[in-house]
């Protein structure tokens, strides 16, 4: 699969998971910028436009549930309507409902 151009914000606390997963976006033809936490993540929405963000559930400080809504309540984001899919190791029956209730597009396991 080629995701040529596709510009990426990958939000998660773990370097070796940003690692990981930019070097797979990367190999797709992404382009991609990364935040190691909510904080981060916020000061980026308001400053680029993206086509999707990837964000990881279970941050320190900030988890990613509480950045979304604060993305969401941001009246600068540049990413209102921007597909946020959650990352988690959470594969329990009925976790994708409550990401979809939190406000995510969808979640990544």
């Amino acid at each position: 699969m080629k995701t040529e151009g596709l510009k990426v914000l990958l939000v998660d606390d773990n370097s070796m998971n940003r690692k990981v997963f930019n070097m797979l976006l990367k190999s797709m033809g992404s382009i991609v910028d990364e935040a190691a936490s909510g904080v981060e993540c916020l000061e980026l929405v308001v400053q680029n436009s993206y086509d999707i963000i990837f964000m990881d559930h279970l941050m320190p400080f900030m988890d990613g549930i509480e950045t979304l809504n604060r993305m969401y309540a941001l009246d600068t984001s540049l990413n209102l309507d921007t597909p946020v899919i959650a990352l988690t190791a959470n594969a329990i029956s009925g976790v994708r409902e409550m990401y979809i209730s939190e406000g995510f597009t969808d979640y990544m396991s």
